[in-house]
């Protein structure tokens, strides 16, 4: 009994104490991003008729400081959102597509007044269309069940032509995996 009357307390005073001082700046813009990216998939076997994949990204952020004296401006201010990421991996028969919807951040390593260098990251869920299947899909030993992990690393350089419009060129290193599980 102690221990819940305890934990109710701590529950309560928890949800009324905030550490830090809210930014008060209440014009924050979200920025919209559309990336499209090409590559290869590295694959041990042959698979015929197999093509480049290509991914096409939406992604929306948000600043997390406005405020200097903010956690997050000690930590470069990053901007945190929500990438939605759609795959072609080369093989429609055989290797399929892919869905998937995760959380990225986004950090500002240097910036000028029209020229910065980001880095972002992500990490969460993706969806494949067409999995390992020993009896329908024998040739497939990239993908191995419908819901995998997808991280992404992005470093890439911007030039900003207005506050509106900015140029984007950068290497997306994306990985998936499901941990090697069978189900």
């Amino acid at each position: 009994m102690k221990q819940i009357i305890a934990s109710t307390i701590f529950v309560i005073t928890s949800v009324f104490m905030y550490g830090q001082t809210p930014d008060l700046k209440t014009d924050i813009k979200p920025t919209i991003e559309l990336n499209y990216l090409n590559g290869e998939l590295k694959n041990p076997i042959s698979i015929p008729n197999q093509t480049n994949s290509h991914y096409v990204q939406l992604s929306i952020t948000n600043p997390t400081a406005t405020n200097p004296e903010s956690l997050y401006a000690k930590y470069r201010s990053p901007n945190i959102g929500l990438s939605a990421l759609y795959g072609y991996l080369g093989s429609k028969d055989v290797l399929g597509s892919l869905y998937s919807v995760y959380p990225t951040w986004n950090y500002t390593f240097f910036k000028e007044k029209s020229l910065g260098l980001d880095f972002k990251f992500g990490t969460g869920l993706a969806y494949f269309t067409t999995p390992y299947n020993k009896e329908t899909n024998p040739t497939n030993h990239l993908v191995g069940s419908h819901i995998s992990n997808i991280t992404e690393f992005s470093p890439s350089v911007w030039f900003k032509f207005s506050d509106a419009f900015t140029v984007q060129s950068g290497i997306s290193y994306l990985h998936f995996s499901n941990g090697h599980t069978a189900i």
